[in-house]
């Protein structure tokens, strides 16, 4: 993202015409060749502090209290630091949440990327950091093109922003956080911070919420033997309460050369191979899903293209797909049926080459 072309990096920038700053700019708001991308957010329960917590967590708290303020026992979300113990954080809002605030420029790029967008932090300050805020939650409530930005205050003290299409962005709950800093069990009882709108037939009216309707999680191959009590209430919280898609990423799948197909089939790659390849390319017009982050491409993988993947370390002689009847009878078959949900899909996580942004 040139954040740098605001900031005397590029000296002669502003001498360039109107019409190309605002293509420039323009390209920036859309770093990616695809419309989704991946988000990571820590997620927390009404028992953590948030207001301290920082540390604990290594990440920045999104504010959704009044006037910017951080709701004290509540459901929070947090933005991770890079950390040399988890890595970086290299989510797709990285590469476009500067643009709110390096120069009126890349403010109005952003706006016209995003235009009927939620802002859901009231964040005081300056306009240079805190743009003009047009509208607030709920107000594009299931408008497909809708998006949701909330605030946090970095550990400089710089007010920034993230920003998230609720309708084709994954939203990635880290493995590291995603058990230990919450009981998701408690969420039946109340949520003060709308994390997560319940969308089950059986219950009150929907009402917004922040995450969007694609979650994603790591998957464990742990889980062939036996699937934890926090993960069967995650899933029937996000899966059946919420009614969201939820994405496991399984980062044993690595895609087979086209080398490795022939020498498997005996014989040159057939047309149908082909195609199925094409499907799969990183054009972003593949029939697979695709979701983008700063590093990687997250890519579908569905049960009838196993063939073009290989599985590599723990427990590679098994399928992520077997998994799922043995989820659907654990902990006294609440998730009964859901081996066959169409909302319980399967990622595979690629090095995106193409991507020129480094967070």
């Amino acid at each position: 993202m040139p954040e740098h072309l605001a900031s005397g990096g590029f000296p002669l920038f502003p001498a360039l015409p109107r019409e190309l700053q605002d293509y420039i700019w323009d390209v920036a708001a859309r770093p990616f060749p695809g419309d989704r991308y991946l988000h990571a957010l820590y997620a927390v329960d009404f028992w953590f502090n948030l207001a301290e917590g920082a540390e604990t967590i290594r990440g920045d708290a999104l504010r959704f209290g009044p006037d910017g303020s951080l709701t004290k026992q509540s459901y929070g979300l947090f933005v991770p630091w890079d950390d040399p113990a988890r890595g970086l954080n290299t989510s797709a809002y990285r590469a476009i949440g500067g643009l709110w605030t390096a120069c009126r420029g890349s403010r109005r790029a952003i706006e016209r990327r995003y235009p009927k967008n939620e802002w859901w932090s009231d964040v005081p300050g300056p306009e240079s950091e805190c743009p003009h805020r047009l509208a607030g939650r709920g107000d594009y409530f299931n408008d497909p093109d809708a998006s949701h930005t909330a605030s946090y205050v970095d550990r400089q003290g710089r007010i920034s922003h993230i920003t998230i299409s609720p309708q084709r962005d994954v939203v990635y709950f880290p493995e590291s956080t995603v058990y230990s800093a919450v009981d998701w069990h408690y969420h039946y009882a109340g949520d003060h911070v709308p994390l997560l709108d319940m969308r089950n037939p059986d219950d009150d009216p929907t009402r917004p919420s922040f995450v969007g309707m694609d979650i994603a999680l790591d998957f464990e191959p742990r889980w062939f033997d036996w699937a934890y009590d926090s993960l069967v209430d995650m899933i029937d919280l996000f899966h059946d309460e919420c009614c969201r898609t939820v994405w496991l990423i399984d980062r044993r799948l690595r895609r087979r050369q086209a080398s490795d197909l022939e020498e498997k089939s005996g014989s040159q790659l057939s047309q149908p191979v082909e195609i199925e390849l094409g499907k799969m390319n990183l054009s972003g017009s593949s029939e697979n899903v695709q979701f983008y982050s700063c590093r990687h491409v997250f890519t579908e993988v569905k049960e009838n293209d196993q063939h073009l993947w290989e599985i590599e370390g723990e427990h590679h002689d098994k399928s992520i797909f077997t998994f799922f009847p043995g989820l659907a009878v654990q902990h006294n078959g609440r998730l009964r049926g859901i081996e066959k949900s169409e909302r319980l899909r399967v990622l595979a996580c690629e090095i995106n080459h193409g991507s020129t942004f480094d967070p």
